[in-house]
């Protein structure tokens, strides 16, 4: 069978500054059967999945390319959607994939960098998304109310780097980061055990560059406000009354030494 993907798209340059666009295109994942069953009822097929999508954005650079701005709308709309459930079997633990009916992922991204000064850097980030099931229905009941997994509804990230260049050659550079992720679902059935609070991780690193560029060394911090939160989990509830999830790395810092052997 051939299938057509077309994209069409469109740019306006309003000025030497600022340019706007907007495309539309279209998508496609094949079906497939289920590779893993456990029993004869899960020997079954899915359809193949279909996403159309639409966006409409700005792309800029102001103030002699020292500020660069950059947003977008975007909506997609699936068809199909292939969604891997995992459920109890007759014989334990099943991975399924079935499809959803309708779903919908929309939202809204800005992207944002700027340099004050030669040794300055800064750069954003903040999205907002909204991503969800509207029709939904297989042999356990409707479940078109569901959020998609791992689709926060906001996150955001900030970052700086500051730079000094000495008169020997060598090169220090200071960079601090955090980003923020929205509560979210980690599973698809949206198990309450498995829904990850709001939370911002923080970042840092200073890094010595020698003049010939052989030796980097580098002191690194890692979630440096040791903030502990779920970001994967597996759900059993149905099957044997447990939630397993791994949560992310405690505070660490870290020692880094590079040498380039010509």
């Amino acid at each position: 069978m051939v299938r057509v993907l077309p994209k069409l798209g469109l740019e306006y340059q309003l000025n030497p500054e600022l340019m706007l666009y907007s495309h539309v295109s279209r998508g496609f994942r094949s079906g497939g059967f289920n590779g893993r069953p456990t029993s004869i009822s899960e020997v079954a097929e899915y359809d193949p999945e279909t996403l159309t999508g639409y966006e409409l954005g700005l792309k800029s650079q102001w103030l002699d390319n020292r500020l660069r701005l950059n947003g977008g709308l975007f909506l997609n709309k699936y068809r199909d959607q292939q969604v891997v459930i995992i459920s109890a079997s007759e014989t334990g633990i099943s991975a399924i994939t079935e499809n959803a009916g309708r779903s919908t992922m929309q939202g809204l991204e800005l992207e944002l960098s700027a340099l004050p000064s030669a040794n300055l850097e800064i750069s954003a980030g903040l999205a907002y998304l909204d991503a969800h099931y509207d029709e939904w229905h297989d042999d356990t009941g409707d479940h078109s109310d569901r959020d998609f997994e791992y689709a926060p509804d906001l996150s955001g990230n900030l970052a700086m780097r500051y730079s000094w260049q000495f008169d020997s050659g060598s090169s220090l550079v200071l960079r601090g980061s955090g980003a923020y992720k929205g509560e979210t679902y980690l599973d698809a059935t949206n198990t309450e055990q498995l829904h990850a609070p709001g939370h911002t991780l923080w970042d840092s690193s200073l890094k010595y560059y020698s003049a010939d560029s052989r030796w980097e060394i580098g002191l690194h911090g890692k979630n440096l406000g040791d903030k502990r939160v779920l970001n994967a989990g597996f759900s059993a509830l149905d099957a044997f009354g447990f939630v397993e999830g791994s949560y992310n790395a405690p505070r660490r810092v870290l020692l880094s030494v590079k040498y380039l052997v010509e």
